[in-house]
């Protein structure tokens, strides 16, 4: 049954969340998915990206991979927090710096090559759109978890944010996924800097948390 949106705090994870997604026409997915076809033979680690900062990347796929192929995430609800702000992602337990919270889900498609434009639920096609790190050939790609997404799309922006995105290969392909930045209680929003070109660009209309 739909949860009341007045009194609505969903626990993820749960049937309630499930329905959730239905009443707002988003396909749940745990873990990102390809809409751009791949070579079976293609891998980013063949990428100079990769080569450059291997160490770095080596050392974040060592220490998160296991919760992202388990498709871990936080406990968390989804709350309500207006008509305005639509909703948002609460801590249910407390988190220490660099604890994960979850992989931002989406599909990873190309990236649009013009200035976004409203669609017809008020909003923009790239609300949910994060870059991901490497081009197919010369186009970008994005992270879309608009229509195909899960619970780290309800991550808020702050410009004090809790939260900060962090990416790295797992098998093969690159991963977006949040991390604590700092101490986060039980209870508190979680939040992350979408960063300036999201607000320059035209992408939304700035509202601050």
């Amino acid at each position: 049954m739909d949860v009341p949106m007045s009194q609505e705090k969903v626990m993820i994870r749960t049937g309630e969340a499930e329905s959730l997604f239905r009443s707002l026409a988003v396909n749940f997915i745990s873990r990102s998915r390809h809409s751009v076809r791949l070579s079976p033979r293609f891998h980013y680690g063949n990428s100079p990206y990769y080569r450059n900062n291997r160490r770095e990347f080596d050392d974040l796929t060592l220490r998160y991979s296991r919760e992202i192929l388990h498709e871990t995430f936080a406990t968390a609800t989804i709350r309500k927090l207006g008509d305005t702000l639509g909703r948002g992602l609460f801590a249910e337990s407390p988190l220490q710096p660099g604890d994960f919270i979850g992989e931002y889900a989406g599909l990873i498609n190309y990236a649009s090559r013009c200035r976004p434009v409203r669609d017809d639920r008020g909003g923009f096609a790239t609300d949910y759109a994060w870059t991901y790190p490497e081009k197919r050939g010369w186009r970008a790609l994005e992270v879309n978890g608009r229509d195909w997404g899960n619970e780290s799309r309800f991550v808020n922006h702050s410009f004090t944010p809790n939260c900060r995105m962090e990416h790295t290969l797992v098998e093969g392909l690159w991963v977006l996924f949040f991390v604590a930045d700092r101490v986060i209680a039980a209870g508190e929003q979680l939040t992350v800097d979408y960063g300036e070109e999201y607000w320059t660009g035209g992408f939304r209309e700035l509202m601050i948390i």
